[in-house]
């Protein structure tokens, strides 16, 4: 029998057992003014209920989405986009790429090339356009051309 919440090793460690957060209070909220018994509950804001696996899975618990599969119709935009026609409720993630500011320095040297997946070697050339549905790879080689030792971290 487990006898402990993950990573606590005593119950009374804390007074707490869910995180307080937005999330909670909307579905307060919805709870005290719904008017429908069938309609789902959902928010936003569920993404604020990361800070302890309890939260993320009772957040998970009370949100409306469907637990069987039910199938999305997906259709590509030219190789430039992706349209997702969802026949219930979902969870959507994306990243976006965006313009940062750059400070340049001249002592690391970064240089990086991509290449289709599906090619058994590199041709050296870069593809002119990156088109959705196609695995690429990409190789980074970075160099320290300073006489001192420089610590970095590389995100990618």
């Amino acid at each position: 029998m487990e006898t402990h919440y993950y990573n606590q090793t005593s119950l009374t460690e804390t007074t707490s057992y869910v995180t307080i957060s937005e999330f909670w209070v909307d579905y307060a909220n919805y709870l005290a003014n719904r008017t429908d018994q069938n309609e789902p509950f959902l928010t936003s804001n569920f993404i604020k209920c990361h800070k302890d696996a309890r939260s993320a899975l009772m957040s998970l618990a009370v949100l409306g989405l469907q637990f069987e599969n039910v199938s999305h119709n997906y259709k590509t935009n030219e190789g430039r986009g992706l349209e997702i026609s969802a026949n219930s409720h979902i969870i959507l993630f994306k990243k976006e790429v965006r313009e940062a500011p750059l400070e340049l320095s001249n002592d690391i040297l970064v240089t990086h090339r991509y290449y289709l997946s599906s090619e058994s070697t590199n041709t050296g050339t870069m593809p002119e356009e990156f088109l959705a549905n196609n695995a690429y790879t990409c190789e980074v080689i970075m160099t320290n051309v300073s006489p001192l030792q420089k610590d970095f971290s590389l995100l990618y």
